[in-house]
């Protein structure tokens, strides 16, 4: 078995074993690509908490902050979040998947299969090969998917304080607070100010403030 072939064999089976997280990577980037929306530098995605929970603050207050667009948004982002750490924490290792792989690329080659678990020096040469292929794919396509995360963010972020501009119960009770407050970045201004330092959300405010300076 030469090395192109095992390239070929570990190629393939990666096209089944990401083929949803791809799928999902490609449409959203096509999105994206299609609509030239803007892909910021900072990590927006840190942010997602704070974002829900400021939605829900202002949608006490005023419930028609909530637009279609706003909820559809809001639930785009939380529904990719939640999908991005599931697939974070499930994809494994390359250890583990490396079983999965030998037994799937190779169950009607029970001959090769044995050989493969039984000869270490081969098996560690192939695991060798494996892992470099995994390692890089897995890091690539997890990448694809956090940016396509982080740009929704961002957009939430922006589409949030549009509709929160509309409404004058909300401004009003901003105002209130301190005139200053039309944006995520003087609001943490004003929460990290007013939130006590040994709080168990202060560091979290702040990190969320790093990013919008």
């Amino acid at each position: 078995m030469n090395l192109q072939t095992i390239e070929n064999e570990i190629n393939q089976f990666e096209t089944t074993f990401f083929e949803d997280i791809t799928k999902v990577v490609e449409d959203n980037h096509e999105l994206i690509d299609n609509n030239k929306l803007f892909q910021p530098k900072e990590n927006y995605v840190i942010t997602i908490d704070f974002l829900n929970t400021l939605i829900k603050q202002f949608a006490y207050t005023d419930s028609r902050i909530m637009s279609d667009t706003l909820s559809l948004v809001q639930e785009d982002v939380n529904s990719l979040n939640n999908f991005y750490k599931d697939k974070n924490n499930s994809i494994g290792d390359a250890r583990s998947v490396f079983k999965q792989f030998i037994e799937q690329s190779y169950k009607n080659k029970k001959n090769l299969q044995k050989y493969i678990k039984t000869n270490k020096e081969f098996q560690k040469i192939y695991f060798d090969i494996f892992k470099e292929i995994f390692e890089r794919d897995k890091k690539y396509i997890l990448d694809s998917l956090l940016i396509v995360l982080n740009s929704k963010t961002y957009y939430l972020d922006r589409l949030l304080w549009l509709e929160a501009s509309k409404s004058d119960r909300i401004m009003q009770s901003l105002r209130i607070l301190d005139s200053n407050i039309t944006d995520s970045k003087n609001y943490l201004i004003h929460k990290v100010k007013v939130t006590p330092n040994i709080a168990k959300d202060y560091k979290y405010l702040q990190e969320c403030l790093r990013i919008y300076k």
